[in-house]
């Protein structure tokens, strides 16, 4: 008898610690969540703020063919600034978002 009693006691042990790693796992996946969620906010409203950075084109830049991430400008385009990295300039151009080369537009003092 003191036998079966050990092998419950030791099944019970085993079913607490599943349950455990279980609420762990249910914990990582929800603060996985929060994480994401928070990012997506973060992203949503950096885009939804609009800048008041305006350049012009001066040059054309066709693009970069099939690739949709890259927007093509004529010279005297103007385009408003949505995120400036060191070599590329995400703009919006009549609606559609895409990135050009830094040195073919100049900032425009009035749009």
């Amino acid at each position: 008898m003191p036998h079966t009693g050990l092998r419950l006691l030791h099944t019970g042990l085993r079913l607490s610690h599943t349950g455990f790693t279980t609420a762990a796992h249910q914990f990582t996946n929800v603060t996985y969540w929060f994480i994401t969620a928070a990012h997506w906010f973060t992203t949503v409203a950096h885009c939804l703020s609009k800048s008041s950075q305006y350049f012009e084109a001066i040059a054309d830049y066709g693009g970069v063919e099939g690739d949709t991430n890259y927007i093509a400008v004529m010279k005297g385009d103007v385009v408003r600034l949505i995120k400036k990295d060191k070599e590329w300039l995400t703009v919006e151009k009549d609606g559609d978002i895409g990135k050009n080369i830094h040195n073919k537009f100049q900032l425009q003092n009035n749009p």
